[in-house]
C-alpha cells in the first residue's frame, strides 16, 4: 500500500501524468528456476484482479492463487460435470403472492462438485461467461427442462411454465434458439411452457 502511495504522489507531481492511472500486479518468488512466463502471468492475474480501480497495487497470494485454480478447474470440467451429472437443474416455484397459487418455475443450475463441494452460481456463471463457455451450461439446462417437462407430462402431473435464464453471449457462441427448437421438438413439449 506504502508503494502504490508513494507511486500515486510521484505521477501526480509531474502534469502529463495526473490523468494517467495504473494497476500493478506483483508476484514474488523464492525459486530461481522458477519459468519467467509463469511469474509474469501471476503478475498479470495480480493486476487484473483490481480491474477497475483507479489506482492499485495486488499481491498475487494463496487468496489469488486459488482463485485461479478454481477458475482453471471450472473451465476445464464444465463438460465433465454436465456428463456426469454434478450439475442439476433445481426449480424454483413463482406462486402468486395475492392467490398462493403456482404459476409458473425458474430453471436454476446447481453444481455439485466432488472436488469443491457445491459451487455457488456466482462463481462459476461468471468464469463460464468469461471463457466463452456458458452456452455449454444453457444448452444443457434447456435440453433437461424440457426432458422434465415431458416427463412430468407423461406422469399426468400438472405442469406450469418454466423460465430459462439465458445470455446475450449464447446468441453470439451458438444457436441458442436452434438448440431450444430442437429439444421442444425432441421431447414434444409446448412452446408455451417455456419462457426465456
Amino acid at each position: 500500500e506504502l508503494g502504490v502511495t508513494s507511486l500515486t504522489k510521484l505521477m501526480r507531481a509531474d502534469k502529463l501524468m495526473r490523468e494517467t492511472h495504473f494497476r500493478i500486479g506483483l508476484y514474488f518468488t523464492d525459486k530461481n528456476d522458477m519459468d519467467s512466463a509463469i511469474c509474469i502471468d501471476r503478475a498479470k492475474i495480480a493486476a487484473d484482479s483490481i480491474r477497475g480501480q483507479e489506482d492499485g497495487l495486488r499481491i498475487y497470494d494463496a487468496e489469488l492463487d486459488e482463485m485461479t485454480r478454481r477458475t482453471r478447474y471450472i473451465a476445464e470440467n464444465i463438460e465433465y460435470a454436465i456428463s456426469n451429472g454434478f450439475i442439476k437443474v433445481y426449480y424454483q416455484p413463482v406462486v402468486r403472492t395475492m392467490t398462493g397459487v403456482l404459476c409458473g418455475m425458474e430453471a436454476l443450475a446447481r453444481w455439485d462438485d466432488p472436488n469443491y463441494g457445491m459451487l455457488s452460481p456466482g462463481l462459476f456463471i461468471p468464469i463460464l461467461e468469461g471463457k466463452g463457455l456458458i452456452y455449454r451450461l444453457d444448452s444443457y439446462v434447456i435440453g433437461q427442462v424440457c426432458y422434465d417437462i415431458r416427463r412430468w407430462q407423461d406422469e399426468g402431473l400438472t405442469v406450469v411454465p418454466v423460465s430459462l435464464n439465458l445470455t446475450r453471449i449464447d446468441f453470439e457462441l451458438c444457436d441458442i434458439i436452434g438448440i431450444l427448437e430442437e429439444n421442444v421438438r425432441k421431447y414434444n413439449v409446448q412452446k408455451s411452457l417455456i419462457h426465456i
